[in-house]
């Protein structure tokens, strides 16, 4: 069966990878209270603690899924990391069926005049859940680094690009047609209020239908596009005045550059702070696979001098 390989927010990834550690520890905490006691209410003090359980597992489950068909397969090491992810989900799935199977064990001298008493055989089971959310709990809190790192590391990211572009580019195509019935583009170049996308949260505009090639983007745009994803670059307007891009850094972003970037829907600003104090640029899905497609950026170049200003120089 064939797909598309989709790009999709890593950082997000990053945030939810690190977050699943520190929620796996605090069940073993619970478990190991329960199995502490004697479990006289074994399904008031198991089933919430499974429930939560069979969730994480599906919700992890969830994650890989998502994982596996996106630009992560094809980092570095990205298929052996989905196996490990893999691995700690059935560990989180195992967990799960153990503090069910606890409280069934507990449970079972009501069905059988033979069955055990004591609490022994739940407190194995719980036992064994622990130890698996614990193992899960260590592989997410290494794959969390390992991604951030990626991530922050220019050289792997730049790695990274060359063969997430390599397989982007033997990934079938799958454009989605566009309605009939939608109007024309209201973006104009040059109106510095389209950049900002009608949704509350942050300026993600729509992506065009994949191409098998990179856009065709001159160097000052495409070095704009890796400094507007490896960086913070505000845009900025007062009334009645001229819009400036701030970059925080000798490098400069023409008016003109962004003005043609968000003309292709590349980028988009974060509108959750007004023009006159500064709205974040950021890519849109598009330009996130435009800038995958287009590999590493070209070096800046050595500013301009400042213009000298004066009296004409006369002999």
């Amino acid at each position: 069966m064939e797909f598309t390989l989709q790009i999709i927010d890593l950082v997000e990834q990053t945030r939810r990878l690190g977050q699943a550690a520190p929620t796996l520890m605090s069940l073993i905490t619970e478990v190991e209270t329960v199995r502490a006691g004697e479990i006289e209410k074994p399904v008031r003090e198991l089933a919430p603690i499974a429930v939560r359980l069979h969730g994480l597992a599906m919700q992890y489950t969830a994650q890989l899924a998502a994982l596996s068909t996106s630009q992560y397969a094809a980092m570095k090491d990205g298929h052996q990391n989905l196996a490990e992810l893999a691995k700690a989900c059935a560990h989180v799935s195992f967990a799960a069926t153990m503090c069910t199977f606890a409280i069934h064990r507990r449970t079972e001298v009501l069905l059988y005049e033979d069955g055990d008493e004591t609490p022994k055989a739940s407190r194995d089971n719980l036992k064994s859940a622990a130890e698996e959310l614990m193992h899960a709990a260590k592989t997410y809190r290494r794959q969390a680094q390992r991604l951030s790192f990626r991530l922050a590391s220019t050289p792997a990211r730049h790695e990274d690009q060359q063969l997430i572009a390599q397989a982007l580019a033997v990934t079938p195509a799958n454009p989605e047609p566009r309605s009939s019935t939608a109007g024309p583009d209201r973006d104009t170049p040059g109106n510095p209020s389209t950049l900002a996308d009608p949704s509350p949260a942050v300026a993600q505009q729509a992506a065009p239908a994949r191409t098998a090639g990179p856009p065709k983007l001159n160097p000052a745009q495409h070095r704009a596009l890796h400094l507007i994803d490896t960086s913070t670059v505000m845009y900025a307007q007062w009334p009645r005045k001229r819009p400036t891009v701030d970059t925080g850094s000798p490098e400069r972003i023409s008016t003109r550059t962004v003005d043609a970037l968000q003309a292709r829907r590349l980028i988009g600003r974060d509108v959750r702070t007004g023009l006159h104090e500064g709205q974040r640029l950021l890519l849109t899905t598009a330009g996130r696979e435009a800038l995958l497609r287009l590999g590493p950026a070209p070096e800046p170049g050595v500013p301009a001098p400042a213009r000298r200003t004066g009296p004409a120089l006369t002999r």
